[in-house]
């Protein structure tokens, strides 16, 4: 639905509507739900990954270790043979073995979709009066660079964890280090690929995926105005008495600020009748997003509701 279309369905519904009726949808606040569950389900799913990496490693280091390692003049090529064989098993586990997510991953983002749709439709029923639905032609784009960005930087936090085993390898051959010592090693160096790690990536890749479909929902509905909306909780950004109360740019400062996606620089303290630059301690970036950013974009439409009212009394007048 474009501006033009959503104007004449809000003006349409508004027609319906006395004037107190009118006043009262200027209070209404449309919140939306962040994904907690699907983000959980993400998490777990890279935790378990992120575990058969690190249980393989130490299964192959058991086997192979220190027996096709000499310290003679051939050692830097049996290492490096030692090491590619480790990676090659590694990546026959990763790719269409038993931790492959991508059907996974699939089925939960069409899911964020779909539930994103929903909420999206039912904001549109309390504006016109019936479910308008968001179009979702820029969603498979959309999905591929996701994952192809999740992908990436797991396949960075493997790549790197896999750096520091050969160098505890490396160096445990060349010291004659016994098995159990290396092992000990490696096993410090675990935490690279942990839960926390885990727990990291999920709440930062949902969150900019949640924002971003927000975002494409409400554009290709005819809304450009969002509340920004935190999760009022003791982890939000800049908030005081919170975990991260001295924390710039604060996202705090949004809460319940009204902004636009088509200008991310601009904010409004008035409910959109006016605008002005946002101060040097505000995000400049849409919910979603910084990096582990929970905020949503909830719409927001009064600067055209206050418009359409107008016209429709100088209609009456007239």
């Amino acid at each position: 639905m474009t501006r033009l279309i959503l104007r004449a369905e809000l003006k349409r519904y508004r027609q319906t509507l006395n004037k107190g009726q009118r006043a009262a949808s200027y209070r209404r606040r449309f919140r939306l739900k962040y994904p907690h569950k699907e983000e959980r389900q993400i998490e777990q799913r890279i935790s378990a990954y992120f575990a058969v990496t690190t249980k393989k490693v130490i299964q192959f280091v058991k086997a192979q270790y220190p027996r096709p390692i000499e310290r003679g003049d051939g050692f830097e090529t049996e290492f490096a043979l030692f090491m590619s064989q480790l990676e090659r098993e590694l990546n026959l586990e990763m790719v269409g073995g038993s931790v492959d997510m991508s059907p996974f991953i699939n089925r939960i983002l069409e899911f964020m979709l779909r539930f994103k749709e929903e909420e999206i439709a039912e904001y549109m029923k309390t504006l016109t009066g019936r479910p308008f639905y968001g179009t979702t032609e820029w969603w498979d784009t959309t999905r591929r660079s996701w994952i192809d960005v999740l992908n990436r930087s797991m396949t960075k936090n493997i790549t790197d964890y896999v750096e520091s085993v050969r160098d505890i390898v490396y160096k445990a051959v060349r010291e004659s280090r016994s098995l159990d010592d290396l092992i000990s090693d490696i096993m410090r160096v675990n935490t690279a690929l942990d839960a926390k790690k885990a727990a990291f990536l999920a709440r930062d890749m949902v969150g900019k995926l949640n924002g971003e479909i927000e975002r494409q929902l409400q554009m290709s509905v005819g809304i450009d105005g969002y509340f920004w909306q935190t999760m009022a909780d003791e982890r939000v950004r800049g908030k005081p008495g919170g975990v991260y109360a001295e924390t710039i740019p604060s996202h705090w400062a949004m809460e319940s600020k009204v902004c636009k996606w088509s200008d991310v620089s601009v904010v409004s303290l008035d409910y959109g009748r006016t605008w002005v630059p946002r101060s040097a301690n505000m995000p400049f970036k849409h919910p979603g997003e910084d990096w582990l950013c929970r905020c949503s974009g909830a719409p927001f439409s009064l600067s055209l509701l206050h418009e359409i009212d107008k016209e429709l009394e100088m209609e009456r007048e007239s």
